[in-house]
C-alpha cells in the first residue's frame, strides 16, 4: 500500500494538503499509433505512484521519494537523473503559471520502472495534478494532460499522449479507447471473464539516448510515410504529417513506400530530424503497414472486448505482436515471454508499451491464469502480476 502522506509528514514535519494516486497502465492493443493520430486501447492498473504535496513559503520545489531514497531541490538539481528529471520537467511547465510559489512533494510507489508500464507518465501526470492542486493553478483535465505530455517530451522522447490520457481519465473496471484525430475518449467495460497477466521480460527498456533514437526513428518514419501517402506538410511547421489522415491509403501505394535516410525523411515531412543521425535509413513501408494495420486492430479489439470474445481478442493480440516484431519493437526476451504465455494456454499475448524490452501481457481465463503466470515467470524470471482495470489519477482525486 503506497503511503506518500506518511512520508510527507515524516520528512517535512507537516501534513500534505493534496494526495494523488497516479497509476501505471498496460496497453491492450494499439502500439506506436498515438503519435500518428490513430487510436489506442489501454487500461490503468493497480500499481501506481502516489504523490503527497503541500505548499511551502520559499519558491521552487523540494521532493523526496521512496523510489530510490533521494531528495531533490529544484534550485540545485537541474541535471538530476531518473524520476527527478520528470518532476523537474513538470515544474518547468507549471511554475510559470504560479510564479513565486513553492511546494514540497513526497513520492511513494509500487509501479515497476523497467519500461512498458508507463512509470514515467505516472510521474508526470501525478506531479502535474499535485502542483495544480497545491498552487490552485486552475488547469482543467485536458490542460493537465497536455502539460504532462509537454513535460515528458522535454525530458525524454517525442511520444504521443496515450499514456498520460489513460493515467488521468481511466475508470475502474474499464479499458479506455482513446482517439486523437479527432479527440475522443470511450470507456469500454472489461468482461469479468478476461484475466490479464503482465510479465517482465528481464530486459529493461532503455529510457535514455538509445530509447530516443529507436523511438524517434519510428516517429519520423511515420511522418515521412504520411507525407508521401498524401498528407501534405503544414507550411507553418506547427503540425507534422500524420498517418491518421491517410488511413484509407490503398495497399499498392503503401507497398511502394521507399527506404530513405533521416535527412530525406525530415525534408519530405518538413519536420525536425529528432536528433537522429542524418544517414540512418528508415523503412517507410514497414512503418505504414504496421501503424495502419494496428489501428484496424484497435477497432476490432474494441468490439471483441464489448462482446467478451476472448478468442478474437487473443487473435488480435497475436497479430499485433507479430507486426511489432517485424516493425523492430520487440526483443528476443519479449518474444520468449509471449511464446511461453501462448504455449501455456493464453488466448493471446503481445508486448506492451513502446517495446525494446520491458513488459508483455497475456489474455487468459481464470482457469488458465496460474499456468500462464508460471510459464511466463519460468521463461524470463518475472516479476509477474495480474493486471486489473483501475481508475485514473483524476478519478482517485475525485474519490477522496
Amino acid at each position: 500500500m503506497n503511503d506518500a502522506a506518511s512520508l510527507h509528514n515524516d520528512h517535512f514535519g507537516d501534513a500534505a494538503t493534496a494526495v494523488v494516486n497516479s497509476p501505471g497502465r498496460i496497453n491492450l492493443i494499439g502500439e506506436h499509433t498515438d503519435y500518428c493520430g490513430l487510436p489506442v486501447l489501454p487500461m490503468a492498473i493497480a500499481e501506481s505512484i502516489q504523490f503527497a504535496a503541500s505548499e511551502r513559503a520559499q519558491p521552487g520545489l523540494i521532493a523526496v521519494s521512496t523510489l530510490d531514497g533521494a531528495v531533490i531541490d529544484s534550485d540545485s538539481a537541474r541535471a538530476a537523473p531518473g524520476w527527478a528529471k520528470y518532476v523537474l520537467a513538470v515544474l518547468d511547465q507549471i511554475q510559470p503559471l504560479a510564479p513565486g510559489r513553492g511546494a514540497q512533494l513526497a513520492l511513494d510507489g509500487d509501479l515497476p520502472s523497467t519500461g512498458g508500464l508507463s512509470s514515467s507518465s505516472a510521474l508526470s501526470v501525478g506531479c502535474v495534478i499535485a502542483l495544480n492542486e497545491v498552487w490552485d493553478v486552475g488547469l482543467d483535465a485536458e490542460e493537465l494532460v497536455a502539460a504532462a505530455v509537454r513535460a515528458e517530451q522535454s525530458a525524454a522522447i517525442a511520444g504521443g499522449a496515450m499514456d498520460q490520457t489513460v493515467i488521468a481519465f481511466a475508470r475502474p473496471g474499464h479499458a479506455l479507447r482513446i482517439d486523437f484525430d479527432p479527440s475522443a475518449h470511450t470507456h469500454i467495460p472489461m468482461p469479468e471473464s478476461f484475466v490479464w497477466i503482465a510479465g517482465y521480460s528481464g530486459t529493461k527498456a532503455p529510457k535514455g539516448e538509445s530509447a530516443a533514437n529507436s523511438y524517434n526513428s519510428f516517429v519520423l518514419a511515420s511522418r515521412a510515410a504520411a507525407a508521401l501517402l498524401g498528407d501534405a506538410p503544414d507550411p507553418s511547421g506547427e503540425t507534422a504529417p500524420q498517418l491518421s489522415r491517410v488511413r484509407t491509403a490503398d495497399q499498392e501505394s503503401i507497398s511502394a513506400l521507399p527506404t530513405i535516410s533521416v535527412a530525406q525523411a525530415a525534408a519530405i515531412s518538413q519536420t525536425d530530424n529528432l536528433g537522429l543521425p542524418l544517414d540512418r535509413q528508415l523503412d517507410l513501408r514497414i512503418s505504414a503497414e504496421h501503424v495502419l494495420s494496428e489501428a484496424d486492430r484497435v477497432d476490432a479489439a474494441e468490439q471483441a472486448i464489448r462482446g467478451a470474445d476472448l478468442e478474437e481478442m487473443g487473435r488480435l493480440m497475436d497479430a499485433s505482436h507479430l507486426s511489432l516484431t517485424r516493425y523492430g519493437a520487440s526483443t528476443p526476451s519479449l518474444d520468449r515471454l509471449v511464446a511461453a504465455a501462448r504455449n501455456a494456454g493464453a488466448a493471446g499475448a503481445r508486448l506492451t508499451g513502446a517495446g525494446f524490452g520491458g513488459w508483455a501481457i497475456a489474455l487468459t481465463t481464470e482457469e488458465r491464469a496460474m499456468a500462464v503466470q508460471a510459464a511466463m515467470e519460468s521463461a524470463c524470471g518475472g516479476p509477474i502480476l495480474v493486471a486489473t482495470a483501475e481508475g485514473g489519477a483524476l478519478w482517485s482525486l475525485d474519490a477522496r
